[in-house]
């Protein structure tokens, strides 16, 4: 079974590269941020903190009784490639100057979906009457 963990590997260092050289990109081509040597060596070191961490986590479902509690391997490599695919569409959207997600007005109606963190409102904003109904799964 360490095989179909060893399988998304690949796609999982593709998914942290693009997303880092998007971020590179973000900084250094829209955002006009002078590139640091530092800052980047510690990104990659994130990266591959992650990285390993997704493989160790989805190798110990694997190999222990932990499977059991409704996760897999290949559930724990898909969480983190599409983390790491998310990450870098939204980056892709935000060179190409593509609004990424946004707030309804509160007079129309929303994607059930949605759901408005109640943090980022402000005080005035943040009363119960329009707050955004999550539906059950």
């Amino acid at each position: 079974m360490f095989d179909s963990t060893i399988r998304y590997f690949p796609a999982l260092a593709t998914a942290m590269a693009v997303n880092l050289a998007l971020g590179v990109y973000l900084n250094i081509g829209v955002k006009k941020i002078r590139f640091c040597w530092k800052k980047f060596g510690d990104g990659v070191l994130k990266a591959i903190i992650l990285a390993f961490a997704f493989l160790g986590l989805a190798y110990c479902f694997d190999a222990t009784s932990l499977k059991d509690l409704g996760l897999s391997p290949d559930t724990i490599m898909t969480a983190a490639i599409t983390l790491y695919v998310t990450k870098g569409c939204i980056k892709l959207a935000n060179i190409l100057g593509v609004q990424v997600g946004g707030t309804a007005d509160s007079g129309s109606s929303q994607d059930p979906s949605t759901v408005q963190a109640k943090t980022l409102l402000s005080p005035e904003e943040n009363d119960t009457s329009s707050s955004t109904i999550i539906p059950s799964a």
